[in-house]
């Protein structure tokens, strides 16, 4: 039995992330689409993340674990990139004037993104770590350093340099509406970084559909923080 519940989970994130790229289209292209402002930061990121969770879903299609995993390595990999080029946005805007540390942050995270997949790939080319199916639910049971990878990644990204920003700057503004938009993104953002790594624990299948659903929580509250219109007076 295939990883099905697990892949349909996958799919509604998908259609969430599809909704917030459609609503950054129009911004990112009055810029460029310039991977180091905030909106192309942002927009980026959620492009990168598309395909992140169609192969994700390769437990839909497949009986075959081993198949199942290199979709997980190959999504995972777009992950990491998303990941890379989102830290723009969160600098800009605290220091968008310094594109040093970002520059060196994005670096860093190809860099590891790279490393990461090479290691995690191997390892399922070798059968040595393989993901399970059990009751339509995907363990996908990755090696530690992986998992280590990701939850620092998202930890230091979507809390450290996501949800304290964006509330920060939530608490900063006196406009009521941009605090409300500010306040849900960084608020998705944490629910993010909760829902992602329980993906790859070593817990029974039932935290792993809890994990589903929160990241697909925190996908429609970053986009229903998009989603709010920002009046320029008020």
């Amino acid at each position: 039995m295939t990883g099905y519940i697990s892949g349909l989970g996958t799919i509604l994130d998908l259609v969430a992330t599809m909704i917030i790229v459609i609503r950054l289209y129009r911004p990112a292209k009055e810029i460029g689409f310039k991977y180091n402002s905030f909106r192309g930061s942002l927009y980026w990121f959620f492009i990168c993340m598309i395909p992140f969770f169609l192969f994700m879903s390769t437990n839909l299609i497949t009986e075959d674990v081993q198949l199942a995993g290199y979709g997980y390595v190959i999504g995972h990999f777009f992950l990491y990139i998303g990941l890379a080029v989102y830290v723009y946005a969160p600098f800009q805007m605290i220091i968008p004037d310094k594109k040093r540390i970002p520059n060196i942050l994005a670096f860093i995270m190809g860099v590891g993104g790279i490393i990461i997949t090479y290691i995690n790939w191997m390892a399922y080319a070798s059968k040595e770590y393989l993901p399970k199916y059990d009751n339509g639910v995907t363990i996908w049971q990755p090696p530690q350093t992986v998992f280590i990878f990701i939850a620092i990644s998202t930890i230091i990204l979507w809390v450290v340099l996501g949800t304290f920003i964006f509330w920060y700057h939530a608490l900063q503004t006196n406009n009521k509406s941009l605090r409300k938009r500010s306040f849900r993104i960084g608020l998705g953002l944490l629910i993010l970084a909760i829902g992602g790594p329980l993906h790859d624990t070593p817990l029974p299948g039932a935290t792993i559909l809890l994990a589903d659903a929160v990241v697909a929580i925190g996908l429609i509250i970053i986009a229903w923080g998009l989603l709010t219109s920002v009046k320029r007076q008020e």
